[in-house]
């Protein structure tokens, strides 16, 4: 009966620490997708800030609102798509993106998108 405790004690302490080492990645992975998608803005920034040629437009009001709602909603629904045992999801970002781009110019986009991503709270 002892010996019983004793090993479902161990076993309890084994899952906690399995669990714990399983928050610690999650973290981990979060916190290096985050850093991905900083590093990969900044460049963006940069890039887009000594591109010659570039110009500044006013863009219609309609599209500052519309794009950035539009980013947002097609960032929160996805498709979820099961393809020979292996789960697939992707988000619809690339229409409203090519839309922000045409109408607002780049680095405006690149704003709304940014934006669009604080606002659901995605990183």
């Amino acid at each position: 009966m002892v010996a019983d405790t004793a090993t479902t004690e161990q076993n309890a302490e084994e899952a906690a620490a399995a669990e714990l080492l399983a928050a610690t990645a999650l973290r981990r992975a979060k916190r290096r997708v985050f850093l991905l998608g900083a590093a990969l803005l900044a460049i963006s920034a940069l890039l887009i800030t000594f591109t010659s040629g570039w110009t500044w437009h006013t863009p219609p009001l309609w599209a500052l609102l519309a794009v950035p709602a539009s980013l947002a909603a097609a960032r929160y629904y996805t498709f979820h798509i099961e393809y020979r045992r292996e789960a697939v999801v992707f988000f619809l970002t690339e229409v409203p993106l090519a839309f922000a781009v045409v109408y607002l110019g780049t680095l405006p986009a690149v704003g709304a998108a940014a934006l669009a991503a604080l606002l659901l709270g995605v990183a």
